[in-house]
């Protein structure tokens, strides 16, 4: 599932090493219902890519319009 695309950003894979906190990981992907800790943090990052696009244009559009 990909939430957000960004013609700027092409998609690689990169294999990485952190430390984070497994009860989070674990929270995250029973409400996400994601199937592994990847698909996990990959969706999250997308919520968040997503999250700032929607407020960055929430911003250019206020005051704008009549509503």
């Amino acid at each position: 599932m990909q939430i957000m695309e960004d013609k700027e950003m092409k998609s690689t894979v990169k294999r990485k090493n952190y430390n984070l906190d497994e009860v989070k990981i674990k929270k995250a992907q029973k409400i996400l219902g994601t199937k592994t800790e990847t698909e996990t943090l990959d969706q999250a990052l997308e919520m968040i890519l997503f999250r700032t696009n929607l407020l960055e244009s929430l911003k250019k559009t206020a005051g704008k319009g009549g509503i």
